[in-house]
């Protein structure tokens, strides 16, 4: 019983050391930023996702359905 205990300690440990690592992320505007904070789009309230330029590229309805918007070239 012991032993498991250690191991599972020391399993959590070994994934939590890894807590700073840089994520992707949205504020509270929807500005949408990699890793670096490097600004890469927008999510707006209504479910539309922009890219960095401000181009529509895909909508989310409240479904939660993702669905992508193709632009005339």
């Amino acid at each position: 019983m012991l032993v498991l205990v250690l191991l599972v300690s020391a399993i959590s440990n070994a994934y939590s050391q890894n807590y700073k690592q840089p994520r992707p992320s949205i504020n509270s505007a929807g500005k949408v930023t990699d890793g670096t904070r490097k600004h890469i789009g927008w999510l707006t309230a209504h479910g539309v996702i922009k890219d960095a330029a401000g181009a529509k590229i895909a909508h989310m309805d409240d479904k939660e359905t993702l669905s992508t918007i193709t632009q005339a070239k």
